[in-house]
């Protein structure tokens, strides 16, 4: 899975480690993680100062674009994004378009 995770981030600078990937793009604090103990579910986490109404807002939006199988919740610290596949190809392919529209908001 890290090699779908890696091929999927190639446009971004990522570091990557065993199960997690962490970079900054547009400003933002990205962090990627992989949790093959539990749902197995790849989850990216914008770390940023938002309130709590616009990490709110920024759920509503991006849960309005109607990805299939992606899910955003705001978190203490931002706003996770929690992006499911079929199959691990899938997510190669869907990753860029659902960080890409997590940026234009």
């Amino acid at each position: 899975m890290i090699k779908i995770i890696i091929n999927a981030l190639a446009n971004y600078e990522f570091t990557f480690e065993k199960t997690s990937a962490y970079g900054h793009v547009d400003g933002y604090e990205v962090n990627l993680v992989h949790d093959i103990s539990g749902q197995g579910i790849p989850t990216l986490y914008f770390s940023t100062f938002l309130s709590q109404t616009k990490k709110n807002e920024f759920a509503i939006k991006m849960n309005a674009r109607k990805f299939p199988m992606v899910t955003v919740l705001p978190y203490e610290f931002g706003v996770a994004v929690r992006v499911q596949a079929w199959v691990a190809k899938q997510w190669e392919k869907k990753i860029p378009e659902v960080m890409k529209a997590a940026l234009e908001i």
